[in-house]
């Protein structure tokens, strides 16, 4: 499967990034897919409006051109990756699994109370692209009204967000930078 990857961020970041070849990305329990490097597939606007809520006039956009063969890829979106999804989180709660929570998890949600949900969802798709060796998620969320341009829509504009976990899937060749 081949897209246009976009990451927002500031655009001392971003030639950090470019300059060194490599993403440096801090982990944390709740991330909404998981802990990688995330993507906006097909979307420079969202990378944008992310990138300037974050770091207003200094930041930039990446584009990457990926090219990732669809079996190594979780996709939430679907029908078939979301009861993937819930069958594996089925199986971990029925064979009485214990994924547990670090220190470090216990304290993220100490400090922010009310992520557990999002916590375990991060915890559960990391699993579940090990145990599958998939490489990437991807999930579609709804953009928020109050991002919207316009109101006529009869559709849900909606934001693909992707997870690389494998960051060796990530191409520099590719690589263009964008101040925005």
């Amino acid at each position: 499967m081949e897209f246009n990857a976009y990451h927002g961020t500031s655009y001392e970041i971003a030639n950090k990034i470019k300059n060194e070849r490599k993403f440096i990305y801090h982990e944390r329990p709740g991330h909404w897919l998981g802990n990688g490097v995330y993507f906006f597939m097909e979307d420079p606007d969202a990378a944008k409006w992310w990138a300037r809520s974050k770091f207003k006039s200094d930041s930039a956009v990446l584009k990457f051109l990926m090219n990732i063969d669809s079996k190594y890829i979780l996709n939430l979106s679907s029908l078939s990756g979301a009861n993937e999804f819930v069958e594996f989180k089925k199986y971990i709660k029925s064979a009485n699994l214990d994924y547990g929570y670090s220190d470090e998890d216990v304290k993220y949600l100490n400090s922010h109370p009310g992520e557990e949900a999002n916590v375990q969802r991060s915890k559960l798709i990391e699993l579940l692209c090990r145990s599958a060796g998939y490489k990437a998620c991807f999930c579609a969320f709804k953009v928020p009204n109050n991002r919207l341009k316009i109101t006529e829509l009869d559709f849900v504009p909606q934001e693909i967000q992707v997870n690389i976990l494998e960051p060796s899937l990530i191409n520099f060749d590719t690589l263009e930078l964008e101040h925005v």
